[in-house]
């Protein structure tokens, strides 16, 4: 799937949402004044993302193998662990560009750094977006997709491996026990003991990540009451039979 767009159209944690639930596997590239960042995504997790002077770096499979190279080496020499400076180096690009506001984004499919037995170390884009979301100002964008207090969540399926993999804070966990399919948000707030703000930021945080869903409110089941006339005529043909 091949995607552009606008940031002052769609945040970058919706973008993140986007190639996470087709389960993508490619590049996103996005240009803004301030920076050129690329962000590598196997099976809709995080494998890679730096910043870069020109577009060309982020589909030059020589520098990019020269990174994993250099970084191979210093792992060996126990100077590092690979891990640890992969997540160190994604986080602070990812958390950078979930704070730019104007620019333009392109993901392509692609799996050239998946070549030369690179094995990579996945993070959870679950992660990625509830940490961003815990660092987000920009309630334009919540009230957005939570634009109601009486709107109605529902857990989505497969949402305690989610969940795992999203690491959640307690005030979260609470947030996500409360949502069952029935409670709006303001009972949700009411329940929990957190302020609006913080219920609808958390809730925000979720939906992107995958974990909830909006629920449909089903109408009332119309009582129909037996007129006796009505009564009558079912007790004829019940006799009848």
């Amino acid at each position: 799937m091949a995607i552009k767009g606008d940031l002052r159209l769609f945040h970058p944690i919706e973008v993140f949402q986007l190639i996470k639930s087709n389960r993508e596997t490619g590049v996103l590239l996005v240009a803004s004044p301030s920076m050129l960042v690329g962000v590598y995504f196997v099976d809709g997790d995080v494998a890679y993302a730096t910043k870069a002077q020109k577009m060309y770096d982020f589909f030059a499979k020589k520098n990019f193998s020269t990174f994993l190279k250099a970084l191979r080496e210093r792992q060996a020499s126990g100077a590092v662990n690979m891990e640890d400076e992969l997540w160190q180096e994604v986080i602070a690009t990812l958390l950078d560009l979930t704070l730019l506001r104007e620019g333009m984004f392109s993901f392509e499919e692609a799996s050239f750094f998946l070549g030369e037995g690179f094995t990579p170390v996945l993070i959870p884009t679950e992660m990625l977006i509830i940490e961003a979301t815990r660092r987000l100002n920009d309630w334009d964008i919540v009230g957005k997709k939570i634009s109601s207090m009486e709107l109605i969540f529902a857990k989505r399926r497969g949402w305690e491996a989610a969940a795992k993999r999203a690491e959640l804070i307690p005030d979260e966990k609470k947030v996500l026990e409360a949502i069952n399919g029935e409670r709006s948000v303001e009972v949700i707030v009411n329940q929990t003991g957190l302020s609006p703000e913080e219920v609808t930021k958390i809730l925000f945080g979720l939906l992107c990540a995958g974990l909830i869903g909006r629920a449909t409110r089903r109408p009332p089941l119309k009582k129909k009451w037996l007129t006796r006339g009505l009564l009558r005529r079912l007790v004829d043909k019940i006799r009848g039979i």
